[in-house]
């Protein structure tokens, strides 16, 4: 069996509370995980990938936050799931830039400050925020009626009413209604200690361990907030990426991203 759905990014954008909130759905079915099949584990074959669903459900679906900035992916769904849905749900990319920086310091994967990271060309801080460039992308395969296109401050405002948009979008059936969920999706939090932090990613991403790695990172990271954004950095970015986002507005006016000019 193959997904009828793609939830494809972007990355820190809310997608883990649309992925957990649709699991909750009778009759859908999500893998736990991130499959990255039409990213980084296309070699293992399209057995390997139909293979992850063999639930017996009416609507089979997964979350891949790198499929919608690599830039070969949305060819390869076209290619194997010609019909999918596409899920996008899109962060004001200043803030998504910050926190994917902050992820990748609790990971132990950054060691700079945010001003010296963020423009480095070996990162994709930057990169994944112009949401433009790689839905543009997508529309050279699939048309509009197969995209729904989502914006975080939307689902973190009202989140009933971004799930009956899902519902509507997935023809699922309207009886069911959004269950809020007991507890944050992937919070994040700032690193006491990076010695720590990377002894966690290491265990979780080479030795596929969960239960060690999320007690290490609970007694580990402090969850009081990121420091504030440098403000020059902040005007910075804000200026790099407002032509961008005005594409963006042009491609899909109805998008409620304003508030990010």
């Amino acid at each position: 069996m193959l997904p009828d759905f793609l939830i494809c990014g972007a990355q820190k954008s809310g997608t883990t509370s649309l992925s957990n909130g649709l699991s909750n759905v009778p009759g859908v079915f999500l893998p736990d995980k991130e499959i990255h099949f039409f990213t980084r584990n296309w070699d293992k074959g399209l057995d390997w990938y139909k293979n992850i669903f063999s639930e017996k459900k009416d609507l089979l679906g997964e979350k891949s936050v790198s499929y919608m900035s690599f830039e070969e992916a949305a060819q390869r769904i076209k290619e194997i799931i010609p019909n999918a849905k596409l899920i996008f749900i899109l962060r004001e990319p200043v803030q998504r830039a910050y926190s994917h920086y902050w992820m990748a310091k609790r990971l132990g994967w950054e060691t700079k400050d945010f001003k010296k990271a963020v423009y480095r060309k070996d990162k994709d801080y930057i990169q994944r925020g112009l949401y433009v460039q790689h839905l543009e992308r997508f529309l050279e395969y699939f048309s509009k009626d197969q995209m729904l296109v989502l914006v975080f401050k939307d689902l973190k405002n009202n989140p009933e009413k971004v799930f009956s948009r899902i519902f509507y979008f997935l023809g699922i059936d309207h009886k069911y209604e959004y269950v809020p969920l007991n507890k944050k999706s992937n919070v994040g939090g700032v690193p006491r200690i990076i010695l720590i932090s990377r002894f966690e990613a290491f265990l979780k991403f080479y030795f596929k361990l969960e239960k060690i790695p999320n007690l290490i990172k609970k007694i580990n990271n402090t969850h009081s907030g990121y420091p504030v954004i440098p403000e020059d950095v902040k005007k910075e970015l804000k200026e790099l990426y407002a032509p961008w986002n005005k594409k963006l507005l042009e491609l899909f006016p109805d998008l409620n991203i304003k508030h990010w000019f």
